[in-house]
């Protein structure tokens, strides 16, 4: 079998993409909130549950963001001297980040020699990440939920091949 995968090459592109995937995940957690209710469907709980949990972890990291912002900026205007996510934390996660991209780099090695010259990224790459994966998914949220699907409809999306 012959398979063709279209990858986005550019920002906006991925942007889009995200957008799509994250409208598709909260319309399929929308169509399947049943799945719980039915002894039956317990396959299909952790799957459900991995994912509604890491919808609600990109919304919890978008106000973690907002307060270390304000945070931020009060300290700046030294109107008070408050940090909202202890250093300690920072570290753990900068920590865990580089520690496994620099595994994935050297598991990688053998295939792609060029990896390694990732290593100088490693301590962005988690927030890049999230920035991308995780803000679409937040946009995305509250209108996929608002908006009305007819019973019985198929969602569907045009993507450009």
């Amino acid at each position: 079998a012959v398979l063709g995968m279209v990858v986005p090459q550019t920002l906006p592109e991925l942007w889009r993409q995200r957008m799509r995937w994250g409208r598709g995940l909260v319309e399929v957690l929308k169509k399947h909130a049943g799945v719980l209710r039915h002894w039956r469907n317990r396959r299909h709980w952790p799957v459900y549950i991995e994912a509604t949990i890491s919808l609600v972890w990109w919304h919890l990291l978008l106000v973690l963001f907002a307060i270390l912002i304000f945070a931020s900026a009060a300290r700046a205007l030294s109107i008070v001297d408050f940090t909202p996510l202890p250093w300690g934390w920072t570290a753990i996660v900068l920590t865990a980040a580089i520690l496994q991209l620099t595994v994935g780099i050297l598991l990688d090695r053998p295939y792609d020699r060029s990896a390694i010259s990732a290593l100088p990224i490693i301590p962005w790459y988690p927030m890049v990440y999230w920035f991308v994966v995780g803000l679409p998914s937040v946009i995305i949220t509250i209108p996929t939920l608002l908006r009305r699907r007819d019973k019985g409809s198929n969602v569907r999306w045009v993507v450009r091949r």
